[in-house]
């Protein structure tokens, strides 16, 4: 018998996860999994790692999260570790965790969008916000 709707504890770190995103931006955000993180540590399952920050700006991101920390820790029952990697760390050990929207260098476009107006709304595999021309915000919907 397959399971189509989520557990509530999926909810919960699915709303963890898309706050978290929302304020780490540009960042990548994931759940430590057995991908990033070997062995096991108290409160693993409660630990979202932060990718490409800058080790100059780790411990302000950490100081600009303590309200949403706060927000995890009552929405999951108990406190959120972050764990932050620099840009150079993720390069290196966590290329598959950077989103397709984050590839971007200096004149190349790495990845292709498709993205088709309706009714005035962008629709595509991202949200979108455009913040008047030619600004495009995008984001991965959750």
């Amino acid at each position: 018998m397959s399971r189509t709707e989520p557990t509530d504890l999926e909810r919960k770190r699915a709303e963890v996860l898309r706050i978290f995103s929302e304020a780490a931006q540009p960042a990548t955000v994931h759940w430590t999994d057995d991908r990033t993180s070997y062995g096991d540590f108290e409160g693993r399952e409660r630990s979202i790692e932060v990718f490409n920050v800058p080790v100059s700006m780790q411990r302000t991101l950490h100081r600009e999260l303590r309200n949403v920390r706060r927000r995890a820790a009552e929405i999951l029952g108990g406190p959120v570790v972050v764990l932050f990697h620099s840009p150079e760390a993720t390069r290196r050990h966590y290329q598959w965790v950077l989103r397709p929207e984050a590839l971007i260098t200096t004149s190349t476009l790495i990845s292709a969008l498709a993205l088709r107006v309706t009714s005035g709304d962008l629709a595509g595999p991202f949200q979108t916000q455009i913040d008047g021309p030619p600004t495009i915000v995008l984001k991965r919907a959750a």
